[in-house]
């Protein structure tokens, strides 16, 4: 059987190194911070680009600056 690598999105990096930080799983940070577990999975891997909303949600949860999140995102430098 063939198994697929995913590749971490440097915003999913955020969210796994913050998981590694606290030793916690991503199904807890998803009800931490109020997201639904399989989005977040899917933000972590590039499959979907998070609202702004959302991006907020993860940024308060992570304690990461909303300027470098958005950098991260959408590629823009200050």
């Amino acid at each position: 059987m063939r198994t697929t690598t995913k590749k971490i999105t440097p915003f999913g990096k955020i969210i796994k190194q913050y998981l590694l930080k606290e030793g916690m799983t991503q199904a807890a940070f998803a009800r931490k911070s109020g997201i639904a577990s399989p989005y977040l999975s899917q933000i972590i891997y590039g499959d979907l680009t998070p609202t702004t909303k959302t991006a907020n949600k993860i940024c308060a949860a992570t304690g990461t600056p909303l300027n470098e999140a958005y950098n991260i995102l959408f590629g823009e430098s200050e």
